[in-house]
């Protein structure tokens, strides 16, 4: 299982296990004052049931909403234009020295992926208004870019272009200097390994690698 579906499950697990001690707590204040007033008992048994609807509105959501991360996230590279400017894009770019590294090494860009950093909310720009319903959009583009340089790499996931690429798109990138894991696998001339788009590329070297 991807680790942004963990830590996906694990918040509504904490969150349903707060929800519930906080209804909990509500109940218990219930029981305490039973013996007061009638119209105080009366409100707090009302203040009771709408706190107990919208329990089961976030239980259902949750149950519902079993998505796999193909169906939140969206790569939208392909629509990717020049006025596009805070699309994530590497364009026209050269380069001529060597790169060592462990894992992801390449020419141009280690990987093309989803960083889930400690707080991965200061990287996204929302749009529409708020709602359990959401999904997110990733642009990732590498255009035209031409390395010459021997890469690499110690572990997995070594590549011309870019080492892994779990998303965008790669397009007119070209490839001239061996490419090698010195113990690893998913060597390539343009990516390593790519789950994503390549297009109109030329690569025109050694590979060296496990796999």
């Amino acid at each position: 299982m991807d680790s942004s579906v963990t830590l996906c499950a694990d918040a509504v697990d904490q969150l349903d296990s707060a929800m519930g001690g906080l209804n909990d707590a509500v109940q218990e204040l219930n029981d305490a004052i039973s013996t007061s007033s009638d119209l105080l008992l009366s409100d707090l048994r009302a203040i009771n049931n709408q706190f107990g609807k919208i329990i089961d509105v976030l239980r259902r959501q949750s149950d519902s909403t079993e998505e796999t991360e193909e169906e939140l996230l969206e790569d939208v590279s392909d629509q990717a234009t020049e006025t596009d400017e805070d699309a994530g894009r590497i364009t026209n770019a050269k380069n001529t020295g060597a790169v060592e590294g462990d894992v992801n090494v390449a020419g141009i860009v280690g990987s093309m992926a989803i960083e889930y950093d400690y707080d991965p909310e200061d990287d996204l720009t929302t749009s529409g208004d708020r709602s359990l319903d959401f999904h997110y959009q990733a642009a990732a583009l590498t255009e035209g870019c031409v390395n010459t340089g021997e890469v690499t790499g110690k572990k997995d996931y070594v590549g011309g272009i870019v080492g892994r690429m779990d998303l965008g798109t790669v397009s007119q990138c070209e490839s001239y200097a061996p490419v090698e894991s010195t113990g690893g696998d998913y060597v390539g001339g343009i990516a390593g390994a790519a789950w994503s788009t390549i297009r109109d590329c030329w690569a025109r070297c050694a590979l060296e690698g496990n796999d």
